[in-house]
């Protein structure tokens, strides 16, 4: 599209004005203000304008629009026209949907965090997301586990099985979690779960209906089971990490105490 130096339409694409307009209809000599359902963006679009005509600067950026309840991703190009003799004489621009990029490039994120044996959150979400991360939610409850007795599981019915162990006490642990809740596979058998707005009595029944429900899973005719330990963020500001390191050191405080223990940093 072609604008003026007072942000009206000159010269336009047919896409550009179907998409604006309707089909037959026609954007020329309307600005912004005009032809956009979304006033907020069509300020935006048409300072946009009148600031290339007072800066001469050019601009591109990727914008999101949502249509229908469905959001579009578009790079918007803008640069200034000058006639033969310097003046200006209005702004150029290219718009290209980005939509279908930027949905591959979301499902490639989705991806590269998701561990692929359990279908929860990797480690690298987890040093990506949550390491140097700030709990804004409070009470949040952060539990660790780890599978108890995964290495003679190994060695005597073979990693498929223990595979199949650590899959049963993931699966175990997730049906008791409600969505606002996000379970990460830190590595090897160790997870964490993060629990927002639960409370420390809320995260100690929680994990005793986890436990008690471990005994329903068998993996090779033996019921699955892993220890736990918790901590409960009481107060907004906290470092997840340090919630985690705290988590982490009552779940082996519980391992050396006796497998099955659970203990409460």
């Amino acid at each position: 599209f072609f604008k003026d130096p007072q942000g009206r339409y000159q010269v336009r694409s047919h896409i550009c004005s179907m998409l604006n307009a309707g089909d037959g209809g026609s954007i020329v000599g309307k600005t912004d203000l005009d032809i956009q359902p979304d006033q907020t963006l069509a300020k935006r679009f048409y300072e946009e304008d009148l600031r290339i005509a007072e800066t001469y600067e050019s601009m591109s950026y990727l914008q999101e629009m949502v249509f229908g309840g469905q959001s579009f991703f578009y790079q918007i190009s803008k640069a200034p026209v000058f006639d033969p003799d310097g003046a200006f004489i209005g702004t150029i621009g290219m718009v290209a949907d980005m939509t279908e990029l930027i949905n591959l490039q979301h499902e490639l994120e989705r991806l590269s965090s998701i561990d692929d044996m359990t279908g929860v959150f990797n480690r690298s979400y987890y040093e990506r997301e949550i390491a140097q991360a700030i709990c804004d939610i409070a009470p949040t409850a952060v539990i660790m586990a780890d599978c108890n007795g995964l290495k003679h599981i190994n060695d005597t019915l073979g990693h498929k099985r223990g595979d199949s162990y650590i899959q049963a006490t993931v699966n175990n642990m997730r049906s008791h979690l409600d969505d606002a809740s996000q379970v990460i596979r830190l590595g090897g058998d160790e997870f964490l779960a993060i629990v927002p707005g639960c409370t420390q009595e809320q995260c100690d029944q929680l994990i005793a209906d986890i436990v008690q429900t471990e005994g329903d899973v068998t993996i090779g005719g033996a019921p699955i089971s892993a220890a736990y330990g918790s901590y409960v963020i009481a107060e907004p500001g906290m470092a997840y990490a340090k919630a985690v390191e705290a988590a982490d050191e009552a779940m082996y405080r519980g391992k050396r105490a006796g497998k099955n223990r659970v203990v409460a940093a």
